[in-house]
C-alpha cells in the first residue's frame, strides 16, 4: 500500500524493505541472531556508501534457518527495450518500449535447490516461477499501463524459513 501511495504521489518517499529480528529469548541459544539480514548493494565499503545504499533502496532483506545457506539476489533490473536504459532496486526508469525484467537468484553456497519466485508489479502478482538455483530469468512485460508510475519487486521462497524480499524498481511511461 505504501509503495502504491508513493507511485500515486501521496507519499514523498518510498518505503524500503529491511531485515529485522525481534529478539525475545533470554539465552544466547534461544534465537539465531544472524538469521535475518539486510544485504546492501555497495560499490565500495565505507560509511558514506552504506548510508547511500540505505537511503536509496539498494538493498534486500533475507531470512534463513540455521542450517540453510543464504539466498542471494545476484541481479534484479528493469530494462527499456527501446532505449536500452536500465534501473535497479530503488531507481526509476522511464519506459518507452516494453520493459524487460531480468533477475538472477542463487545460494551463497552455490547449492542447487528449488525456489519459488514471485514477480510483483504495482502490488499485483504477475508471475510465479518455480526454478532450481542458480536461476536466471528474463521476462518482457507486454502489459504496460500508460501514464503514471508503478513498480516491480520480488519475493523468493525456499520454504517459509528462507525468504528474500527485494526493494522495488520503479517504472514510468
Amino acid at each position: 500500500k505504501a509503495l502504491k501511495e508513493y507511485c500515486e504521489g501521496k507519499r514523498q518517499n518510498p518505503v524500503w524493505a529491511i531485515g529485522e529480528l525481534d529478539y525475545l529469548g533470554e539465552g544466547i541459544n534461544d534465537v539465531w541472531l544472524n538469521s535475518v539480514q539486510t544485504v546492501l548493494i555497495l560499490d565500495e565499503l565505507n560509511e558514506a556508501a552504506i548510508l547511500n545504499a540505505m537511503r536509496n533502496g539498494k538493498m534486500y532483506a533475507v531470512s534463513k534457518p540455521r542450517q540453510e545457506s543464504e539466498l542471494k539476489l545476484d541481479e534484479f533490473l528493469v530494462e527499456d527495450a527501446q532505449s536500452g536504459a536500465i534501473a535497479t532496486m530503488g531507481e526509476t526508469i522511464r519506459i518507452r518500449g516494453k520493459p524487460t525484467i531480468k533477475l538472477k537468484v542463487s545460494f551463497a553456497s552455490g547449492a542447487s535447490k528449488p525456489v519459488k519466485i514471485k514477480l510483483i508489479k504495482g502490488g499485483n502478482l504477475i508471475k510465479i516461477y518455480e526454478v532450481i538455483t542458480p536461476a536466471a530469468i528474463s521476462l518482457e512485460d507486454s502489459l504496460l499501463e500508460t501514464g503514471g508510475k508503478s513498480y516491480y519487486r520480488l519475493e523468493v521462497y525456499r520454504d517459509w524459513n528462507s525468504i528474500l524480499i527485494s526493494n522495488p524498481v520503479f517504472v514510468m511511461n
